[in-house]
């Protein structure tokens, strides 16, 4: 009989425990509050404030050479021969030759004429010369050449293949320079036109721009010799009712441009996130006004960097993070909308969201904006637009955020 009784009391206990609504868990997890656990939310943040500047592009190190003029961008091209062979015969040059290769071309005039100039001083004054390509502005050289007098023409045209094209120099100057330690090359300008024609430089490494010269022998016969170009590059001028490195703030749109130099600056508001949420997506999407992106259908390389520190609010006073871990991706403008969508530039845009969320106090950065600009300032002409949301708030720079909220202990407040 006991037994029985026994018997019957375990059966009612596993019965009740079998009929308990929450069982208890392993691991602790007893203590989650079953009404809250936990979250995944999607929210759009419009931009709150944006700005655009300008500063003109140093692009001597670019793998291309720009001479021409374009939708307010002027460039002009900087050259210079100095690996001249001793046994060159120095009043006997028949003829010189700069032979540059041209890949392509921006703008609709069908030609324009370049006037070729003697560089009478360094490309940069007090700096080694082994600097003065990345150095190199209009600023630097423009009261350093003599354009009273011209060593020769470039004829410029459309080209939208590979092609080799030529301009003959005035002998008297290579003489010169192969007599001379004073050889600091030619500037070439460019008349005023609707077209920049585009060449490979020396940073390219594969087509190089050379000087072909016909030396003549005392036995009256004749030899080629070629030199390769020593320094190059291109020298770009900008023209803007608009002060460089001045911040427009608000302004209607929103430009990235390679031959201008400018870039864009947007400032979202994730304060309204929960300190606690864990950032999975940020989609940063910009929407492009084709009617005012110049020759950017070929694309324009944009990359995102948040600013880390702005002392003064000017652009020269703010700090930038790294450009090389920067997301970056083509823009393009015949499209209409651009975002950063690869894995890898989506990471670096959930990181940077993310520390904004924290803030500096706690691990993260200040949510002081993000800044457009152009990845290859000085590549090309390229130069795009975007919608700053000015006039119509649906065409505002987004980003869209996908966070997680952690579970609640049922011991929580």
């Amino acid at each position: 009989m006991k037994h029985f009784i026994v018997l019957t009391l375990a059966l009612v206990v596993m019965v009740i425990a079998n009929c308990t609504i929450d069982k208890p868990l392993p691991g602790a997890y007893e203590m989650i509050d079953r009404g809250n656990k936990g979250s995944v939310v999607v929210k759009s943040f419009p931009a709150v404030k944006t700005a655009s500047f300008w500063k003109t592009p140093l692009a001597g190190t670019e793998t291309t050479l720009l001479l021409g003029e374009t939708n307010n961008i002027k460039s002009y091209l900087l050259l210079r021969f100095t690996a001249f062979d001793d046994d060159i015969d120095t009043m006997r040059i028949a003829a010189a030759t700069i032979n540059l290769k041209q890949y392509s071309s921006s703008g609709n005039a069908a030609s324009f004429q370049a006037s070729i100039y003697k560089i009478t001083a360094p490309w940069v004054s007090g700096e080694d010369e082994d600097d003065w390509e990345s150095l190199v502005s209009w600023e630097t050289i423009k009261n350093s050449y003599d354009s009273g007098t011209s060593y020769g023409t470039f004829t410029g045209s459309p080209q939208d293949t590979i092609t080799t094209v030529s301009a003959a120099i005035d002998t008297s100057l290579v003489n010169k320079w192969i007599d001379s330690d004073t050889n600091y090359g030619i500037l070439l300008v460019a008349d005023q036109t609707d077209l920049v024609t585009m060449f490979y430089s020396s940073e390219n490494g594969t087509s190089l721009i050379t000087l072909n010269l016909i030396q003549q022998n005392n036995d009256a016969t004749f030899d080629t010799v070629s030199v390769n170009v020593y320094q190059d590059a291109s020298v770009l001028q900008f023209t803007s009712p608009v002060a460089e490195n001045e911040l427009q703030n608000n302004p209607e749109f929103l430009r990235v441009g390679n031959g201008s130099g400018f870039s864009s600056i947007i400032h979202f508001d994730l304060s309204s996130l929960p300190s606690e949420a864990t950032i999975h997506h940020a989609l940063l999407t910009m929407n492009i006004n084709k009617e005012k992106s110049g020759y950017a259908e070929s694309g324009i390389l944009i990359a995102a960097s948040p600013v880390l520190s702005d002392t003064t609010g000017l652009p020269d006073d703010m700090t930038l993070y790294p450009l090389s871990s920067s997301p970056a991706t083509y823009a393009y403008g015949d499209y209409d909308a651009f975002s950063y969508t690869t894995a890898t530039d989506m990471k670096k845009m959930v990181s940077f969201a993310q520390a904004w969320l924290w803030g500096e106090n706690s691990g993260g950065i200040d949510n002081l904006g993000l800044v457009l600009l152009p990845y290859n300032a000085g590549i090309n002409v390229s130069e795009i637009n975007f919608y700053s949301g000015i006039g119509d708030s649906t065409l505002a720079p987004t980003l869209r955020v996908t966070y997680s909220l952690p579970p609640s202990s049922r011991f929580s407040d």
